[in-house]
């Protein structure tokens, strides 16, 4: 888990703690001292119940949230990591969280389950648009490439 704009690493283990590391992979795998002692996080955050799943940064670094097995996306503030809201998305039975991305021109969180479900989840309480909205060329998903679908007898 890690956002490549901020040279910052976020790592979860089985102590359920968010652990940051400050710094950037520089050797090869091939160079690497295997023999070493585990660099130690700079810092680490109490994070979900059972385990944090995913992490995902907005564009601009303006907000982080976090997945976890307990169904929670937190939504956090990238400087400090500080939790600024909770959101109880899928159920602990269901597995909870496996997947989330934060919307990037409107405040939603998409978090897909381990069940199977999506939901959308509006950050401040905003209203759902009431039109689809098709993305445009500066959208992050545009980076994908084109998908075209195939026909049943294609198959």
């Amino acid at each position: 888990m890690t956002s490549a704009l901020s040279q910052r690493i976020f790592v979860s283990g089985t102590d359920k703690y968010l652990k940051q590391y400050d710094l950037w992979p520089t050797d090869s795998y091939e160079n690497i001292d295997w023999r070493k002692p585990a660099i130690q996080p700079n810092d680490e955050y109490i994070s979900h119940s059972i385990g944090t799943s995913c992490v995902h940064f907005s564009l601009g670094l303006k907000r982080m949230a976090t997945g976890g097995k307990d169904g929670l996306v937190i939504v956090r503030d990238p400087t400090n990591v500080r939790n600024l809201k909770e959101f109880q998305t899928h159920s602990v039975v269901g597995g909870g969280v496996s997947n989330l991305c934060i919307g990037q021109k409107l405040p939603f969180f998409y978090v897909a389950g381990v069940d199977g479900s999506i939901l959308v989840v509006s950050v401040d309480d905003s209203e759902f648009p009431k039109e689809p909205m098709t993305p445009s060329g500066s959208d992050e998903m545009s980076i994908l490439p084109e998908v075209v679908p195939i026909a049943p007898n294609d198959m």
